[in-house]
């Protein structure tokens, strides 16, 4: 059903780096993600350019370029204010307890 969804538009699916994939209904915009190393939330993050694609390859390879994909890492406020710094190079952690009412809902 997902799959359908996103076929006509009505929600967006993104699958970050070690993680399942999420499904959103901001599809009207160009926006990225900031997710949280230690807790996996995410939020997000309205593109500075403004129109797709953001980023200019260096060399386009022939390709006609209509999408760039951002993905910020870095840690939450929730989880710098928990303590010390715990960073997890691989992608977000797995959500247990507190933090799992972080994640974005699949």
């Amino acid at each position: 059903m997902l799959s359908v969804l996103v076929d006509v538009g009505l929600v967006r699916r993104i699958q970050p780096a070690g993680s399942p994939a999420r499904f959103e209904a901001r599809v009207s915009d160009n926006h990225h993600h900031v997710i949280c190393r230690t807790c996996g939330r995410t939020a997000d993050v309205d593109c500075a350019v403004g129109s797709a694609p953001c980023l200019t390859a260096a060399d386009e390879m022939g390709y006609e370029i209509d999408e760039a994909e951002v993905i910020y890492w870095g840690r939450c406020p929730e989880c710098r204010a928990a303590g010390p710094k715990v960073t997890r190079i691989d992608g977000p952690a797995q959500p247990t307890g507190r933090d799992s009412e972080h994640r974005v809902k699949q």
